[in-house]
């Protein structure tokens, strides 16, 4: 039981160095995305001709991480979320 305790502390501080270099998180860079059911699930092919796509909301205006944080995107990145 210790030793399993002391393996989990590990993981915990191994990763709090890590969330500490991605930047500050606050509401105004924080994305909120929202799903949009569909009937039919989309294709997979890399295409989005598919008509869930159309109806689904773009979120867009990413920023980056590293190497510096807040950046604009380096790359137009725009993501759409549909479930079925």
């Amino acid at each position: 039981m210790k030793q399993k305790l002391f393996f989990l502390s590990l993981l915990i501080c191994g990763a709090l160095p890590a969330r500490a270099q991605m930047g500050p998180t606050t509401d105004a860079n924080r994305k909120t995305g929202y799903a949009v059911r569909v009937e039919q699930a989309p294709r997979l092919d890399g295409d989005l001709d598919d008509a869930c796509w159309q109806a689904a909301p773009v979120m867009s205006d990413f920023i980056t991480h590293s190497p510096v944080f807040g950046n604009p995107a380096a790359e137009k990145t725009e993501l759409r979320l549909v479930y079925t």
